[in-house]
């Protein structure tokens, strides 16, 4: 969680003689060096962490002093030097060196995000001044292929070679001749393969029989571990992966090393344990999904825009509709967002049932590679998630991870409960270049409204959850929206009302009337009886200074011995005495003297900015000017508070270029001044 830590771990992990590249130190294919080096700024120092005190990543001297020494102790235990530029991943090759056909085009990926690649076919070694990567490459003869992936503020990778020759049936000159064996490959839900390939003779193994059959894999440990085919990856957490068997044997060594013959029938297979030993044991079976093409069992990039024909429609009925972006909607005030298809033929209640059997034993953990300039589909088994990805989407080429996360419910309020698991998305910090449809798929409860269910995203920083125009298809269960960037997301439902008032609404106060619900919602702002609000009339010292209080979350509790009165105007039973005592201590006002507050006076604009100054300092580092004709009229106490709130836009002049920094107050004014500091 911060490099100071984690420097700490890898010097006492290295110092009592820890492998730290042993898969029990290893995650997600990380290590510590990995998480380290995330904290690495582009001038090789290291900052601590992001932290309320420290919102930016900058240089700390601790930090970048702990982690140097880390990296030296990995260097004198023998694991050599970690270079703080990280190297950038080898291109890799589709279909991989080896016998091919004539005419056979070849494409070079790499791993790294953004890479460019450069390559050569005379055998010499490439540079950054060698052909670029653009085209696959067309094989007709005999050929070596060389090439690096290079990319700014990353080492250059190392040099990658493809050796090519021209397949020919009967084993030409310099062409071993070829064995033929049946391979199979058969993941959780679907066979991948299934027929003849040759193999060359001088490799006559099971994992080459793997790789002639075209279809991706992934290895570890120098080839002697299949962790990954067709996209469909190990899960530690419960022993699945993959097997193989030769001749109905399952060989129980690498494949790499298990010799096959001619004719041979080689099998592998997905299981969801390591003790079955057999295709199709333990696998879980999909609910078909709804009128999908064919009733395939899995959503796939062909068949996804069939099955969200509705939900697309009534994303478009949203947009007409709203005429505005609603994604900073706060999840309290929703209201009038929700579409909802399917009616018709809403989900019967056995396959309701086995849906919820089915989601409830669902696990999503996803990582997936999509190319920038593709179109991609990224879901799960069970399709519990699946998140559609335009071809003009990404600015470049990510890893997409999606992961269910437990025991973190967000700042959930007392308006709304989750009824879907909450899953981050990653990597942090994506946004897109054009929205992309996410669906989270529910056997929605028949004791839930649709219309009162909505797809939200939370927001780190301000601890908060926002709604997005959510589309809710009963025929299906897909809940879905469009989103810009990544984050937590999860579907929650209403159990709470809005609070509103009468005497504040859209017609009168348009400018107000979300900010003043928002607020008597999360209990910050209070009604005067009667459903009526007040919105215009003015606000006490002691009424802007409870507001301030209650935004913060500040203890109100007498916990400092406060019970006793310091001021002469404000008594020990006076409703805002606890208020006005919390913020005094906080710094966040004074006396208009050492002895009275005088809590019953009209609040000031230029009282209420010097102290949503003091309240928020560190969200008010700008300055603007007081280019007003009353400028004159700023109390010289509230000048520099004044410049940082109107930079912020939280005070703004009238029609008349005066700024009225003595005027006092509205309630009304108020909310909104709270509002848009604590959400905008």
């Amino acid at each position: 969680e911060n490099a100071n830590s984690i420097a700490a771990v890898i010097s006492g992990l290295t110092a009592v003689g820890e492998d730290l590249t042993a898969g029990r130190w290893v995650k997600n294919g990380k290590s510590m060096v990995d998480a380290l080096l995330t904290f690495k700024l582009d001038n090789n120092s290291f900052y601590y962490a992001i932290t309320p005190w420290s919102p930016e990543p900058v240089t700390d001297h601790m930090a970048t002093r702990q982690a140097l020494k880390a990296l030296a102790d990995l260097a004198a235990a023998g694991y050599g030097n970690v270079p703080l530029y990280r190297q950038i991943a080898a291109p890799v090759a589709s279909p991989q060196a080896g016998p091919v056909d004539r005419d056979t085009s070849v494409s070079l990926s790499s791993a790294t995000p953004g890479a460019t690649i450069y390559y050569t076919t005379d055998g010499s070694v490439p540079t950054s001044g060698s052909t670029v990567y653009t085209l696959p490459i067309t094989i007709n003869s005999a050929v070596t292929i060389k090439a690096i992936a290079v990319k700014e503020n990353m080492h250059d990778s190392m040099v990658a070679t493809f050796n090519y020759t021209i397949r020919e049936a009967s084993g030409g000159p310099g062409v071993p001749a070829n064995i033929v064996v049946s391979v199979t490959i058969i993941g959780k839900n679907t066979t991948y393969f299934s027929g003849n390939v040759n193999v060359a003779a001088d490799r006559p193994n099971a994992l080459e029989a793997l790789k002639m059959t075209g279809v991706p894999y992934q290895t570890r440990n120098a080839d002697s571990y299949v962790l990954q085919i067709a996209g469909e990856r190990e899960d530690l957490t419960r022993t699945a992966g993959w097997k193989y068997m030769v001749n109905n044997i399952e060989p129980g060594t690498a494949a790499k090393n298990y010799p096959i013959q001619n004719g041979d029938s080689v099998i592998w297979f997905w299981v969801e344990r390591y003790d079955i030993s057999q295709p199709g044991g333990g696998a879980i079976i999909v609910t078909p999904v709804p009128n999908a093409e064919n009733n395939d069992t899995r959503l796939t990039a062909e068949n996804f825009q069939d099955v969200m024909i509705q939900t697309v429609s009534g994303i478009k009925q949203l947009r007409e509709m709203l005429q505005a972006e609603l994604s900073r909607v706060p999840l309290e005030i929703t209201a009038g967002t929700v579409t909802v298809v399917g009616k018709e033929e809403s989900m019967p209640e056995e396959e309701k049932e086995e849906l919820r059997k089915l989601l409830k034993e669902n696990l999503v953990n996803i990582r997936q590679p999509v190319m920038q300039g593709e179109d991609a589909l990224i879901t799960d088994e069970a399709n519990e998630v699946s998140l559609k990805v335009g071809a003009g989407a990404l600015a470049e080429s990510k890893e997409i991870t999606v992961e269910e996360v437990y025991g973190d419910g967000g700042n959930i309020t007392s308006t709304h409960y989750l009824v879907s698991p909450l899953y981050r998305f990653g990597p942090a910090g994506t946004v897109f270049k054009e929205p992309v449809l996410l669906s989270i798929r529910l056997a929605i409860p028949d004791n839930i409204p649709p219309g009162e269910l909505v797809l939200a995203w939370f927001d780190e920083a301000r601890q908060q959850w926002f709604a997005l125009p959510t589309v809710v298809d009963l025929s299906q269960g897909f809940i879905s929206a469009e989103v810009s960037h990544f984050t937590k997301f999860a579907v929650l439902a209403r159990k709470a009302p809005v609070k509103t008032f009468s005497d504040v609404h859209a017609d009168n106060y348009t400018w107000a009337v979300n900010e003043v619900n928002y607020l008597a919602t999360r209990g910050i702002v209070r009604g005067v009886g009667e459903g009526l609000f007040e919105p215009a009339r003015q606000i006490t010292r002691a009424e802007f200074t409870t507001l301030v209080v209650k935004a913060l979350a500040l203890d109100t509790r007498d916990t400092r011995g406060t019970g006793t009165q310091f001021f002469k105007d404000v008594r020990p039973g006076d409703w805002f005495a606890p208020y006005v005592k919390a913020a005094v201590h906080e710094g966040l006002v004074r006396g208009v003297d050492e002895n009275v507050f005088k809590p019953h006076d009209l609040i000031t604009r230029e009282q209420m900015a010097v102290i949503l100054a003091r309240a928020f300092a560190a969200d008010l580092q700008d300055e603007a000017g007081l280019n007003f004709r009353d400028a004159g009229d700023v109390s010289a106490w509230a000048v520099a508070a004044l410049k940082k709130v109107l930079s912020r836009g939280l005070l703004k002049g009238y029609a008349d270029g005066t700024l009225k920094p003595g005027h006092p107050v509205t309630r009304a004014e108020a909310a909104v001044t709270i509002y848009r500091l604590l959400l905008e």
